[in-house]
């Protein structure tokens, strides 16, 4: 088989276990990375809460204000009614402290609704002020055993790592070059077996002379289709 081949074949296979370990160590910190996301979001939360407690506070003390100001506006009505001796004018007065009542009736259920909103914002607040301590605690045990782990899964992966930098030292810098613009786009798969007379990576057929230039094995091949690199596996078994 040609020496180049044979090194592609080799490159391949370790990039592919190079990253094989990526997904371990993202298994590792799932549950640590989930108790994060959980801290993240409940600090949004409260922070949206924050922001909802000024616009509330800021309408209240406003909604304050004005139902201040209707207070004194009844009070003043009902000293004119006692003062007024025109029973047209008492009339007119009546209706006017009326239709005050109602706006005052309004803006107290207002200030009653914010008020709500606003302590049930607080102690939502509490409650997660609550949740974020105890996912910090959480966070920090979980910490140290995940790191542990994560470290010796990129002690091997760097192991193999480094047998792939040497294995790519010994072959020649063109092809090198050449593999890793078709990684770009083929991953993985960038070297890939013949398949029932197909290209294995993307499934169509070859022709006669490709079949034959791959099963020989003395040059490298690339698919007419998608332009992977091919070999056939029967070569790579007999060597083994």
């Amino acid at each position: 088989m040609n020496k180049n081949l044979e090194k592609l074949i080799e490159v391949n296979r370790l990039d592919l276990e190079v990253s094989k370990y990526d997904p371990l160590i993202e298994q590792k910190k799932a549950p640590m990375n989930e108790k994060i996301s959980e801290k993240t979001k409940a600090l949004k939360e409260k922070q949206e809460l924050e922001a909802l407690i000024a616009r509330n506070e800021e309408s209240l003390a406003k909604n304050n204000d004005e139902f201040a100001v209707i207070t004194a506006d009844i009070e003043r009505i009902r000293n004119k009614i006692q003062e007024s001796k025109s029973e047209k004018e008492m009339k007119n007065l009546d209706m006017e402290e009326g239709i005050l009542r109602e706006k005052s009736i309004s803006f107290n259920n207002e200030i009653e609704a914010l008020e709500k909103g606003i302590q049930a914002a607080k102690d939502k607040i509490a409650t997660l002020d609550s949740n974020v301590i105890k996912l910090d605690e959480e966070i920090s045990s979980m910490e140290s055993g995940c790191n542990e782990a994560v470290q010796e899964i990129k002690k091997q992966q760097d192991e193999v790592s480094a047998k792939r930098t040497k294995a790519a030292l010994d072959m020649e810098t063109t092809v090198l070059r050449l593999y890793e613009k078709i990684r770009k786009w083929a991953g993985n798969t960038s070297v890939i077996s013949m398949y029932k007379e197909a290209c294995g990576g993307c499934f169509i057929k070859l022709n006669d002379k490709n079949i034959a230039d791959v099963r020989r094995g003395d040059e490298i091949v690339h698919c007419p289709h998608c332009g992977r690199i091919l070999y056939d596996s029967a070569l790579v078994e007999s060597k083994s």
